[in-house]
């Protein structure tokens, strides 16, 4: 972090700073105990609707609001990006995982093989094999 601050005096200390230190910081938010995501643990897995419904959240906010600041674009796209991601995690997706759940345990029912065909008559009205 004190590497990043002293390079933004530098353009090219900053091009080489920046991503060894942006991704070192990745690294520890994703590999800390202490995280201030915990909010999203893993018990709630929004990643899909996340993914999902954040590109048209975007396009919508541009749609209805053409002159926003892209700061504020930025804020917004991914607050309600990760509302949504997280509406479709308790509302769809944590139901369909428990569904899914519920028929895995099910045992497994016997299906029987497909039946040879069987043969058809024609327009004459003769009974004929089946055609290849």
């Amino acid at each position: 972090m004190i590497a990043t601050i002293l390079s933004l005096g530098s353009l090219e200390a900053t091009r080489f700073i920046l991503p060894v230190a942006g991704s070192y910081a990745v690294l520890w938010l994703a590999l800390s105990p202490w995280t201030p995501l915990q909010f999203f643990s893993p018990s709630s897995d929004i990643s899909y609707g996340v993914y999902l419904y954040g590109w048209p959240a975007q396009k919508l906010l541009l749609w209805h609001f053409p002159a926003i600041p892209l700061g504020l674009q930025t804020v917004l796209a991914l607050s309600s990006s990760l509302l949504l991601g997280w509406a479709s995690w308790n509302v769809i997706e944590k139901r369909a995982l428990a569904f899914k759940a519920r028929l895995a345990d099910r045992p497994a029912q016997n299906i029987a093989p497909p039946q040879p065909a069987l043969p058809f008559a024609d327009l004459d009205g003769s009974v004929a094999s089946v055609r290849q």
